[in-house]
């Protein structure tokens, strides 16, 4: 982190010979829309790079994918960042106040927020553009007309914003969302998608004393808990940077960065306004949606001491599951998803070498046969399902029925 944050004070940024995010809608939006092809293009919020690779080794297998590091717009806040995929954000974004706060514009339009942003694409491109969150995307129909897919979410941020420490199942079930869109988009005939970010994020287990420290003095019109611009002095555990050092056109003066992971309130364990290579060496995702490789039927089947019912005695019950590929030999490795669920609620999950710890899916070869383990809520007790879903799809592969009865 500190040679990282050298080389930002020496060399400045964005980095030389590495693609910005400023320049993704120019570079590889804008030719999409000339050649009037089909493009969707998806605004994922705090998508940080190695979550980009985790989705890329679940669609892999189905798409071609291509992904890229990109340099953050700073500071790496979202409507700073998100303005910065825009059109025209090359050569007109800048940033200066609005109603006493630093934000955001492309040429004379403050772009303050999603409304504004979306208003903005609409009119560049009018019934050509569709913008839509994920969900609507996952339940509702895209206009045949549609050149332009603009898909926006902000679920990964969220649960970091909200849950922090806790925020690592959120972000998976964020991201399995995401690999199900894939498989949409390609349904409504769009030929690629491009996956873009504003920020990544550092997320620590623990607030420990020395990770905060006051805010420099001075008169700040962006105040953040790693970041301030406006008129003042850095000091010891502060950078201090012109516009011009971070690439921003700006009449702000100073723009001031916490150094190493220091913050500026207390008890801060996500974050990502600052300078590091989590929360500023982003993804750039390109999936090609070629044709489908004729797909292998696979039958998996779980029981509970070799029946589909019965009574559990212990919080970590063994559940056997056998599998097998109909005429395939030296079958790919596939993913299933299994869960325990009560009236709609997760009450348990597997745990185990057999389980991946990113995704929580297992990882097996069609044709085993093995036991896993559930790790069942404590204060859990009555019946419950284990079911067996394909992580894409949802389709079901297998259900059994139990009852807890503790000893």
């Amino acid at each position: 982190q500190k040679v990282f944050q050298n080389l930002v004070v020496q060399d400045h940024w964005p980095v030389e010979n590495v693609m910005a995010n400023i320049q993704v809608f120019d570079k590889i939006i804008a030719p999409e829309i000339k050649a009037k092809r089909k493009i969707a293009y998806l605004f994922v919020d705090a998508l940080r790079f190695e979550l980009a690779k985790e989705i890329e080794s679940q669609i892999e297998k189905h798409f071609q994918v291509e992904i890229n590091p990109s340099c953050a717009y700073l500071p790496t806040i979202t409507q700073f960042g998100m303005a910065a995929l825009l059109p025209d954000a090359s050569s007109k974004l800048h940033l200066d106040v609005f109603n006493d706060k630093l934000e955001a514009w492309i040429g004379d339009k403050p772009l303050c927020n999603l409304a504004q942003r979306s208003a903005f694409l609409k009119e560049k491109f009018g019934d050509l553009c569709e913008i839509m969150n994920l969900d609507q995307l996952l339940n509702n129909e895209v206009d045949s007309k549609t050149q332009l897919l603009i898909i926006t979410t902000n679920e990964i941020d969220n649960a970091g914003e909200h849950l922090e420490a806790n925020a690592l199942i959120d972000i998976q079930r964020a991201t399995q969302k995401l690999v199900k869109s894939f498989y949409r988009i390609k349904e409504f005939g769009f030929p690629k998608a491009v996956v873009v970010t504003d920020h990544g994020f550092v997320l620590h287990p623990c607030f420990e004393a020395g990770d905060n420290t006051s805010k420099p003095m001075g008169e700040w019109v962006l105040a953040k808990s790693r970041c301030l611009a406006g008129t003042g002095t850095s000091d010891s555990a502060t950078l201090s940077f012109t516009p011009e050092n971070i690439g921003v056109r700006s009449s702000v003066p100073n723009f001031i960065f916490g150094k190493n992971y220091v913050v500026f309130e207390k008890n801060k364990k996500f974050f990502h306004e600052g300078i590091s290579l989590q929360e500023n060496i982003l993804p750039v995702m390109q999936i090609t949606f070629r044709k489908d490789k004729v797909e292998k039927s696979i039958e998996i089947h779980l029981t509970y001491k070799g029946k589909d019912s019965g009574n559990i005695t212990t919080r970590r019950p063994a559940i056997e599951l056998s599998s097998y590929s109909k005429g395939e030999i030296n079958f790919e490795t596939a993913s299933i998803k299994i869960e325990a669920i009560s009236n709609g609620k997760l009450v348990g999950v597997p745990v185990g070498n057999k389980v991946n710890p990113t995704n929580n899916l297992i990882e097996f070869t069609p044709g085993e046969s093995f036991k896993l383990t559930l790790s069942m809520e404590e204060d859990f007790e009555g019946s419950f399902e284990v079911i067996a879903l394909d992580p894409v799809t949802n389709k079901t592969y297998s259900t059994i029925t139990l009852n807890t009865d503790y000893l």
